[in-house]
């Protein structure tokens, strides 16, 4: 009788669905230092990666207004991909820009309905709240820029906020659940949501650390988000690693 172990990754552990788990604070670093590290180890692919999205995302800009609207039932399959990227790294395979486009061939369907979900909520949450300025936001058509310095829309702004961060807690892991579980998308949401919801603490912590990588990596024009974007959403997978999934070493007998 011949025993093979899994090669799910590269110890040789495969890696099984826990559910959501609750994680110390400190996880807040270890999940961005630990994202940082796993840009580290394509580099330069990353930051190619990062010049072919900006290039898109610089075209779509360009494109007719309904087209561009279009664009945005978009955003969770590009995210997606790259999550693909970071799971191919992670059992051993080399990270390339190609897994840019990876969402839209293996989970477009999902991945479009959740951006879509997330498009018209919200569009409505804002419309309702900001009223007709909103619309004119949108096109570019507002009349007068500093009424968005006034109280009044700053208050309205925290209110979009505050009502929108149970929603953002159920979008946050869903796209990795989606192509990594083939999670249908309400589950996903409803596992997103229960996931963040377990890890506050952390999840401030790793908010607060974010907030200030990002603002550092803006300074030098701008350069510094070809580091930082490829660690932030290396650093959600390596979160989704430790909220929803644990190792355990397994052998098949054949």
């Amino acid at each position: 009788m011949l025993e093979n172990q899994k090669e799910q990754d590269p110890t040789n552990e495969s890696v099984i669905y826990t559910g959501p788990t609750s994680q110390k604070s400190t996880k807040g670093i270890d999940w961005f230092a630990s994202g940082y590290k796993l840009f580290r180890e394509h580099p330069v692919e990353w930051v190619l990666t990062m010049v072919v999205g900006f290039l898109i995302l610089l075209a779509i800009q360009l494109l007719p207004e309904v087209l561009s609207l279009i664009s945005s039932f978009t955003t969770f399959i590009w995210s997606g991909g790259l999550f693909l990227g970071c799971h191919a790294v992670k059992q051993g395979s080399t990270f390339s820009p190609r897994f840019l486009f990876e969402g839209f061939k293996t989970h477009f369907l999902p991945l479009a309905m959740l951006s879509g979900i997330n498009f018209i909520v919200m569009f409505l949450l804002s419309y309702l709240i900001l009223g007709p300025i909103y619309l004119q936001m949108l096109s570019g058509e507002l009349s007068d820029p500093s009424v968005l310095l006034s109280p009044e829309i700053a208050y309205k702004m925290l209110v979009i906020l505050a009502i929108y961060l149970p929603f953002t807690m159920a979008l946050w892991f869903a796209p990795v659940l989606i192509v990594i579980q083939n999670m249908t998308v309400k589950t996903a949401m409803i596992e997103s949501f229960k996931g963040c919801y377990k890890n506050v603490v952390p999840y401030l912590l790793y908010g607060v650390l974010t907030l200030f990588f990002y603002i550092l990596a803006v300074i030098p024009l701008g350069l510094g988000l070809l580091v930082f974007v490829p660690t932030f959403f290396a650093s959600i997978y390596v979160a989704y690693e430790d909220i929803y999934t644990s190792a355990s070493s397994e052998t098949i007998a054949i």
